[in-house]
């Protein structure tokens, strides 16, 4: 409802001049008749001239303060504007929509590209990018955008020659007469630099479990190849004619060597499973 509010404020200051205009009309000639009805004519043109005078004063007083106030007001935006424009800590610039030229940049571009602030309103947004990004540039640039753009990821270059990625979102303003455009530019370096080493923790963390899964898979081979072989030799030894005490002691022997067999088999089991799961995660880029 506000906004709504906000977008007729212009009428206001022609609604009080109406309105004002109409309330003298019909007020102010009736009280002047009357005054004057005992002077002579050229004293009734005279207080009418003077009611006249006062009305265009009184006029012009209202329009004197609304302006003023609408001045004032529009300086303080513009002030709030700058000081969040030279306080954001991304970097920011304004450029003619038509030279391309640096009209304005904050602390932030001067800190991050490493040029001067008299230098870099000597240059064009050319020179802040590689020279194979030109033709993408002009592509871009040659779009109408009436709106906020996220213009999307870009490279920069700063003064050093250090190559660099960021995040472009700009959008059209009027400065001292002139189609320009704000940019903010987000560094993604930072970003980047996380994407890295988590990529580098994963692989790390990839090829320990890698080993990891190799020591266990040989351990598992190499212990079921004895416990074959105490599996045979309790088989051989069931077989044989034995008195009932060695016949059983022979009959638990079996049971716990194949026990212990169906345990390493299932540990196989598992290991071939975490073998083949080994590269499904892996961080994006």
């Amino acid at each position: 409802m506000h906004w709504k509010l906000n977008r007729y404020r212009f009428l206001l200051v022609p609604a009080i001049v109406l309105v004002f205009g109409l309330a003298w009309a019909f007020f102010a000639d009736p009280a002047i008749t009357y005054l004057a009805r005992n002077l002579d004519p050229e004293r009734q043109d005279t207080l009418r001239w003077v009611n006249d005078v006062l009305m265009v004063c009184l006029i012009s007083a209202i329009l004197a303060v609304r302006i003023r106030k609408q001045q004032y007001a529009l300086a303080r935006s513009e002030e709030e504007y700058r000081r969040l424009f030279e306080a954001n800590p991304n970097p920011m610039w304004i450029y003619d929509h038509e030279t391309l030229r640096f009209l304005r940049v904050n602390n932030a571009a001067v800190k991050k590209y490493g040029y001067p602030q008299e230098h870099f309103l000597k240059m064009t947004i050319y020179d802040i990018r590689p020279t194979a990004d030109r033709s993408s540039l002009d592509a871009f640039i040659g779009k109408e955008h009436e709106e906020l753009v996220d213009a999307g990821v870009w490279q920069h270059v700063g003064r050093s020659g250090e190559v660099f990625d960021v995040s472009i979102t700009s959008h059209p303003v009027e400065w001292a007469g002139r189609p320009c455009k704000v940019v903010m530019a987000s560094d993604l370096t930072p970003l980047l630099k996380k994407k890295q080493q988590l990529r580098e923790a994963y692989q790390k963390l990839k090829a320990s479990n890698e080993a990891l899964l190799r020591v266990a898979w040989s351990n598992s081979h190499e212990l079921r190849k004895p416990l074959c072989s105490v599996i045979a030799l309790s088989d051989l030894l069931h077989e044989t004619v034995l008195d009932n005490e060695s016949r059983e002691i022979a009959g638990r022997l079996k049971s716990a060597s194949e026990e212990l067999d169906a345990i390493v088999r299932a540990n196989n089991a598992q290991l071939t499973d975490a073998k083949s799961k080994n590269d499904v995660i892996e961080p994006q880029a």
